[in-house]
């Protein structure tokens, strides 16, 4: 286990000090830091739960894997901001379920999601470390996601397959990229002391996630509310300085019963093992309505890209990215790095920021090179 620091203390710099080096006024933003207070860790104990996963670490040089603009990238790669050597990125995330909301009501949960962050935010900052609080103040970036998508579509009868399938679910990201934005600057009306204050951002040019209303009213279903609210973002800039990244969000996605994030279904119904214990999981669209889920492991990875970057128009920050390569298909066996070099090029040029797993579907069989799968199923009805 590597600890950043034991047992030392953490000497925190003056947070006005702090604003002015960046060149923004101490007086628009919380509170300072207190240098007479500094933060003491003491490691009590540490537990191990058997589980071995890749870890990584923006600032650790030797194995460093945080990389963007369309390479691939071993982090969560959904939620990302300025960092430096002081200042800590923190992730204050998000993911409204929109099976189980409706579709309907996305604008109404989107706006509390942004309150309810924004408050995570003021109740949860004391307990940081100085990096992680100077973030938290000078850029108060949130992250709003989904999941429960794949379930939706099934629902609606929608194939992945479809074109209009992508655009269908950008629609459901307008919806919550406006009403997010909408619910922010409401919040900066209410409470001006604590708004991102950079006066040279996108922000305070009269832009929204940082493009002109002219591409609003080329992209976007509904025009006309972005042109009122960009009215009002002239006047009084949101709250906060970034307002969605859309996560994987896989194991919170299984305890509320839906589809992980904006994902395809990796298969329709499955055993998920974890420390031994067998876990059913299946979709919560049955009946007739289930043959209509496109699976993630048959399923063109073109197809899934489409979709990525349809939501990634209204987000802000990123999209997390699964591809998966299925060795049933063929798809390595006889094309070895074609298709995913197709792929990662498709995700660079459709606008996707980054990649984040690339998942492999092993062979059906105990050998460890077959030739060819000894069990093949069903899609509907494997698992």
């Amino acid at each position: 286990y590597h600890l950043y620091q034991l047992g030392g203390a953490y000497t925190i710099p003056d947070y006005d000090e702090l604003l002015i080096a960046r060149g923004l006024d101490p007086v628009t933003h919380i509170g300072t830091f207190q240098n007479s207070s500094p933060i003491k860790i003491k490691i009590l104990d540490v537990a191990s739960t058997g589980e071995r996963k890749p870890v990584y670490c923006a600032t650790e040089k030797y194995q460093n894997a945080l990389t963007f603009n369309g390479q691939l990238s071993g982090n969560c790669v959904e939620s990302f901001t300025p960092f430096d050597d002081f200042l800590i990125h923190v992730c204050n995330l998000v993911s409204i379920n929109v099976y189980s909301a409706g579709t309907e009501n996305l604008g109404k949960y989107a706006e509390i999601s942004v309150r309810m962050l924004n408050a995570v935010i003021e109740l949860t900052n004391d307990n940081l470390l100085p990096g992680a609080r100077a973030h938290n103040l000078m850029y108060r970036s949130i992250g709003i996601g989904m999941m429960g998508i794949a379930d939706v579509l099934a629902k609606n009868k929608m194939s992945w397959r479809d074109p209009e399938t992508a655009k269908y679910v950008g629609r459901l990201t307008e919806d919550i990229a406006y009403h997010a934005l909408k619910a922010s600057v409401s919040l900066a009306t209410t409470y001006p002391i604590r708004v991102f204050k950079d006066t040279g951002s996108s922000w305070h040019q009269g832009k929204m996630y940082g493009k002109e209303i002219e591409w609003f009213e080329k992209n976007s279903y509904n025009p006309g509310r972005w042109k009122s609210l960009q009215e009002r973002v002239a006047k009084q800039p949101p709250m906060n300085c970034y307002l969605l990244s859309v996560a994987p969000n896989t194991s919170t996605a299984r305890l509320w019963g839906v589809s992980a994030s904006w994902f395809p279904r990796i298969r329709l119904e499955y055993q998920y093992i974890w420390h031994k214990t067998s876990i059913p999981i299946r979709p919560p669209v049955d009946g007739e309505d289930k043959w209509h889920y496109s699976l993630d492991s048959t399923l063109d990875q073109h197809h899934k890209i489409a979709v990525a970057a349809e939501i990634q128009k209204w987000v802000d920050q990123g999209v997390s990215l699964e591809l998966v390569c299925n060795l049933n298909e063929g798809i390595y066996d006889k094309i070895p790095t074609r298709k995913l070099y197709d792929w990662i090029v498709d995700a660079w040029k459709s606008g996707l920021k980054s990649i984040y797993y690339v998942s492999i579907l092993q062979l059906y069989s105990d050998d460890p090179s077959p030739s060819l799968p000894q069990k093949v199923e069903c899609e509907s009805c494997a698992g």
